[in-house]
Parts: structure tokens; sequence; C-alpha cells
């Protein structure tokens, strides 16, 4: 480690005396250790000319990942530092979910828990546990989680399309799929949803391919309640808009999208099981409202306006 650090200083300053006022050594004391160091590698990782020193290619490609090995060496230390003393609990959670839904709903689980502190890290990615420096996961997917990993369902989705009641009030009326033709189809992410529900649903002619993406699950969802085209919803995120007429469901058919999971690693928290006992009730009160609005047929008054 010595060596590492040693040659982390003189690599990232490309000066050994300056390493060595960092470190308070020597400089003969972290030529050594860089010698010490390209001997047991051996490779050469500094050029050297006169007293001058220079990083190689082979030094750069080290520098990079110690820098990223120290940098998590002294977060996690902080980290640590500071939950003993907060009480803090770090949750890498899907970006949609915690704007759309788990935010607004903290505040219940800080009524009941006031000394925890909740620290959300929005990400798409499952964290890889036990190495990043969260302590749970709210992670959504199609697919279960590791075996290796502990993890509980917390809802299934079903996807459907959404739309604005001025949309239809106010335009081409969505009495059957086919007159999704003559609406602007929104996308979350990619395509994918529409071309899934309209092969669900039969319907090969409308070209799935074009309308606007939006990198944001609450971006297109904003976007179909102010009437700018049909969107793909679900009956979480989309709960809220569906249940206060802000959006409705012009067709009855759903397909599965996936489910939200609380993914943890193999270690007993108090903090976090007294927080996932909260979570998992949340979700079954969430999951009750909001199964009515998978299994709902659409709307007379909007979904079948005449033509």
């Amino acid at each position: 480690m010595a060596a590492l650090r040693s040659f982390e200083a003189a690599a990232r300053h490309e000066n050994f005396t300056l390493a060595a006022q960092e470190l308070l050594v020597t400089h003969a004391a972290i030529s050594r250790q860089v010698r010490r160091l390209e001997e047991e590698l051996a490779v050469r990782l500094f050029d050297r000319t006169g007293n001058r020193v220079s990083l190689n290619g082979a030094g750069r490609d080290l520098l990079a990942i110690l820098s990223r090995a120290f940098d998590g060496i002294a977060a996690a230390t902080n980290r640590l530092s500071v939950g003993r003393q907060a009480n803090r609990l770090v949750l890498s959670v899907d970006p949609g979910l915690a704007a759309r839904w788990l935010n607004a709903r903290l505040s219940r689980f800080h009524r009941i828990q006031p000394e925890v502190d909740v620290e959300i890290i929005p990400s798409l990615e499952l964290a890889a546990f036990p190495n990043d420096l969260v302590d749970a996961a709210i992670h959504y997917a199609f697919e279960d989680p590791p075996s290796e990993l502990q993890w509980i369902r917390l809802i299934s989705l079903e996807a459907f399309p959404v739309c604005s009641p001025r949309l239809v009030e106010d335009g081409p009326g969505l009495r059957a799929p086919a007159d999704l033709a003559r609406h602007r189809l929104l996308h979350e992410q990619n395509t994918t949803w529409w071309r899934r529900w309209l092969t669900l649903v039969g319907e090969h002619r409308i070209d799935w391919s074009k309308g606007p993406i939006y990198h944001d699950s609450g971006l297109v969802l904003d976007a179909a309640v102010a009437s700018q085209g049909v969107a793909i919803g679900d009956n979480l995120l989309a709960f809220e808009q569906l249940d206060d007429g802000r959006l409705v469901k012009p067709f009855a058919a759903t397909c599965p999208s996936g489910s939200y999971y609380l993914v943890m690693p193999e270690l007993d928290q108090p903090v976090l099981r007294r927080f996932e006992t909260w979570l998992v009730e949340e979700f079954a009160i969430q999951a009750a409202e909001s199964a009515r609005w998978a299994a709902a047929k659409p709307s007379p008054a909007h979904a079948r306006k005449a033509r």
C-alpha cells in the first residue's frame, strides 16, 4: 500500500518532490517506493529524462485504477463515520420512482423514524453489492435480481396507453388502437413500449418508431397531461394522474412491464430493516389502489367519443 500510495501521488503530480511534500516523506522515499513497485510489476511506470519524470502509458492506466480505488476508500470511510453519527440510510433508487412516488412519501417514514436521515441516489443501474456506497436499492427490472442478494418484489406493473381527456375531447377519437395513427406517440427511453403494446393488440399498421422520446418517466407523463400525444403509462407512476382525471386510459389492454424490487446485500442493518418494513407496507397499500387501473376498462366519456 505504501508503494501504491507513493506512486499515485507521484503520478498525479508527475513530480516526486511534490509527492514527497504531500505525503510528508523524503524525495528519496518516494523514488524508492516507485522503483520497488516497478520491480514487483516488472514494468516501467515513468519515463525518466535526467531529473525529470513523466508518466507513460502503463503508468496512466494504473493511475486511473488507483484514483478510483482511493476515492472509493475515502468515500466509504467518510460515509461510515457520517452514518454512525447521523443514522443515515443511503438508497439507490430508480429516478422515476424517486421523483414521482418515493419522495412524496418519505415524510411518513420520517414521522415514525425521525432519527434516520435518508439519502437518495437516483440511478437506473442496480448497485453492485456489497461494493457500492449504498445500503440498498429500489430497482426496476423485468427479471428477478441475482440470487446471491436479498430482495423483495414490491409491486408488479402493467403498461397501457394514457392520454389527456382533452386530447380525445378536442381531437380525433380513440375508439380502437388503429385510431392511434391520428395521434402522436410519446416514448420513454426508447420506442420499445409502444412496439410491445401494439404487438399485443395485433395492430401492425401503426409506425411505432415515430414520435418524441423522453428519457424520464415524469417528462413523458407530463407531456401526455399537456395533450402533446399518447404515452405508455403504468398502474404506479401514472396512478395519481389517472386518479385525479388528468389522464385517462383509452383502451383496456395492458401488458406486463416489470417490477420494482427492494434489493439488499446479505447484511443485517437495523435501520435498513425498519425502512424495509415501512416500504413494504407502503407498496402494499399502493398495489391495492393501483390494481383497479391495471384492470380498468376505457372510460366511455373519453375513450369512445364519436368520430
